[in-house]
């Protein structure tokens, strides 16, 4: 997002962090992201949810994913290749809704 006030707003709201990047090419503008990790990033996504109307497709996709039964977010365990292929299966439907176009 060039206009840096949401992301940083975001941070500021819900926690995460912001990183601003420069410029691509000479004529462009900068970029601001906001990253959010783990459940706070599934709170943060049910919350706003009403209010999303581009995304919401990739935040109904990622609640979809942390309330899975099949999957186990314990970070002490070892995740297994079917788990593993599992959450592959949702990152992926998620890379493919932000695709140009789609």
């Amino acid at each position: 997002m060039s206009d840096f006030t949401v992301p940083v707003w975001l941070a500021e709201k819900f926690g995460g962090t912001t990183h601003s990047y420069p410029p691509r090419k000479e004529g462009q503008k900068g970029s601001t992201h906001w990253r959010i990790h783990g459940e706070r990033c599934v709170e943060v996504c049910q919350i706003l949810l009403p209010y999303l109307k581009i995304k919401r497709i990739q935040a109904e996709t990622l609640i979809g994913m942390y309330t899975d039964e099949r999957l186990n977010f314990n970070r002490t365990k070892t995740i297994s290749e079917d788990e593993l292929s599992i959450r592959r299966e949702y990152i992926n439907k998620i890379h493919t809704f932000n695709k140009r176009g789609v």
